[in-house]
């Protein structure tokens, strides 16, 4: 049986876990409170566990997990976090990020967020897209 909170998600929220799930691209997707819902296969790597280990985690927590800083290992203020911004502001942002994985591996990363949107202006969530900064471009093997 489906929990009240599954319930109320909102139509471009799952819609957007589902782009996730069938995405290569590193992707992470948030609640209106930056509730992570879902995070994708391609992001377990650099976040450094698996989806199924973390489940769904408070903001507060996974910010806390993963501890974002400048590239420079400075703090970046909360508001001022890509994803956060995006959310308030309710525009796409971008930015470098220093990230300490759940696996206690530090990686730069580049990140775009962007909030989802329902009925023109009521905000449902939010996706970030990321990639590690130093890790080279992505070829198939030949063979």
């Amino acid at each position: 049986m489906a929990s009240s909170q599954q319930a109320q998600k909102s139509l471009p929220l799952i819609l957007a876990r589902e782009l996730a799930a069938n995405t290569a691209t590193p992707l992470m997707v948030v609640d209106p409170v930056g509730m992570m819902v879902f995070y994708n296969e391609a992001a377990e790597r650099i976040l450094g566990q698996s989806f199924a280990a973390s489940g769904e985690l408070p903001a507060e927590k996974w910010r806390g997990a993963i501890s974002p800083k400048a590239p420079d290992g400075s703090l970046i203020a909360y508001e001022k976090l890509p994803l956060v911004a995006a959310l308030t502001d309710r525009q796409l942002r971008h930015g470098a990020l220093l990230i300490t994985g759940f696996d206690g591996v530090q990686r730069q990363i580049e990140v775009t967020c962007f909030p989802l949107m329902a009925s023109g202006d009521k905000l449902v969530g939010g996706v970030g897209l990321f990639w590690e900064e130093n890790a080279g471009p992505q070829t198939e093997p030949k063979g």
